[in-house]
């Protein structure tokens, strides 16, 4: 929703529809042309999450303690990128992004690096990218964090077999896809939910920011392996809270009390 007191500081538009650019004096946010929000910054400090979905999304973290290389589906403001190019120096990152116009205001108003080390960012269409690279070299990624948004909600990669299916491939072995998608009933989420577990083997985990027209973001794990003790993944959980300041034994919680039967069934089969 767009906050009172915001002032619009940009205004353009694209093939795809429009862009607003919006500041509150400490925050900026990237609309499509109606009032959800895209993206938030904080000005003093672009690595800050302001949103909530933003943190959820990086809980993947806790996953993986050293990822070298990373796949961000959607750019946006830049938030996630800012976010993991701080957390992650080491991490090699790409980035692809649909619309060229978003790429230029995140230089132009969301304060991303034209040039950083270790980041490359691709304009282009993300089924083909991951379709090609998945058909070059597999097992490339340790994480890939999928937020593709249009100005309606989630975009139609998310139950894309052959896209999803490519981008299992690009997982290393102890890889994990992050899902940014919505539980509102116009997006079949129940549906996108089920696939997702099918495709993945029944090993994904959800973490609900909401009862309903909220975001959930779906954990997908190319094996079942590291779902077998989730406890073991509090002491990361404390360790990130404490640097970076987002509470992950908070999401850490909520993954296991959210996906008890799961975990339940996960932990069972592998102790047989």
């Amino acid at each position: 929703m767009t906050e009172l007191g915001e002032q619009l500081i940009h205004k353009s538009s694209d093939d795809f529809g429009e862009l607003h650019v919006k500041e509150d004096g400490l925050i900026r946010t990237l609309y499509f042309g109606n009032d959800k929000k895209q993206s938030s910054i904080f000005l003093p400090d672009p690595t800050v999450l302001i949103l909530q979905y933003t943190q959820a999304m990086t809980s993947v973290l806790l996953f993986n303690t050293n990822p070298k290389k990373i796949l961000l589906v959607g750019l946006g403001g830049g938030s996630l990128l800012q976010y993991l190019m701080k957390t992650c120096p080491q991490s090699k990152i790409d980035v692809v992004e649909l619309r060229e116009s978003v790429i230029r205001l995140s230089y132009e108003f969301f304060l991303v690096p034209e040039s950083a080390k270790n980041v490359n960012i691709i304009h282009g269409d993300a089924k083909e990218y991951v379709i090609r690279m998945a058909q070059k070299n597999s097992q490339t990624y340790d994480l890939i964090l999928i937020d593709a948004f249009d100005a309606w909600g989630p975009v139609e990669l998310n139950k894309d077999d052959s896209f999803i299916i490519s981008c299992q491939s690009l997982l290393k072995y102890n890889g994990t896809v992050c899902f940014n998608l919505w539980n509102r009933k116009e997006d079949y989420f129940h549906h996108i939910s089920k696939h997702l577990s099918t495709l993945f083997s029944g090993n994904t985990l959800e973490l609900r920011l909401g009862k309903q027209d909220s975001n959930v973001i779906v954990f997908g794990f190319s094996h079942s392996q590291k779902l077998k003790n989730i406890q073991q993944y509090y002491d990361r959980a404390i360790q990130l809270r404490d640097s970076f300041g987002v509470d992950y034994v908070r999401f850490l919680k909520m993954l296991e009390l959210e996906n008890f039967s799961i975990l339940k069934r996960i932990k069972k089969c592998l102790s047989v």
